[in-house]
Order: structure tokens, then C-alpha cells, then sequence
């Protein structure tokens, strides 16, 4: 089982476009969904206690913000790939039934 890299974030957010270039240069597969589009995503964020984004979420881990020494730890245990548009619907099954990341 691999572990999954997810990133909640919004348009015209830098920190946000900041997490997604540095994952893109260590080259890690992450899948990205938009709080503004995707009502589920958000909710998700607010449960583990952010209001804000981006937040970044792997397996059991997650921060808030642009995290570089978090995010290159992390991308050691992760494939190689790019990024994944989530569409809203895929959101839903992204998540764990418990609601917990």
C-alpha cells in the first residue's frame, strides 16, 4: 500500500501554488482539490482544525501551510508522478469513512 499525498488548496492562493511547485520538483505524485469547488474537500479541512489553506495530508500526517523540510520528508515515501486534478466526486472517495486523514 502506498501512501497518499494530498493537497487542499484554492485558486489565487501563493502558498498554495508554492506547495504544489515544490512537489513538483522532488517529482512525488499528489492528487489537488480545490476547497472553493469541492464542499466535501473543505469540510475535511475544517475537521482536522484549519481554516485556511493550503493543507497538505499524508496517510495519517498533515500540516497547514508551506512546510519545505515537512514536504521533502514526506516525499521520500512517495511515488513518482505529478499531480492529479481531483474532481469533486473523487474527493468524497478520497477520504476515509472516518473522516480522519
Amino acid at each position: 500500500m502506498s501512501l497518499t499525498l494530498i493537497v487542499y488548496g484554492k485558486p489565487q492562493c501563493p502558498q498554495c501554488d508554492t506547495v504544489k511547485r515544490h512537489l513538483d520538483r522532488l517529482k512525488v505524485s499528489y492528487a489537488y482539490l480545490d476547497v472553493t469547488r469541492d464542499e466535501a474537500a473543505k469540510a475535511h479541512v475544517q475537521s482536522l482544525g484549519y481554516s485556511g489553506v493550503p493543507v497538505v495530508v499524508a496517510g495519517d500526517q498533515h500540516r497547514q501551510g508551506y512546510r519545505p523540510d515537512w514536504l521533502n520528508e514526506v516525499a521520500r515515501l512517495l511515488p513518482a508522478a505529478g499531480i492529479e486534478e481531483c474532481e469533486p466526486a473523487a474527493a468524497v472517495e478520497m477520504l476515509p469513512e472516518d473522516g480522519a486523514a
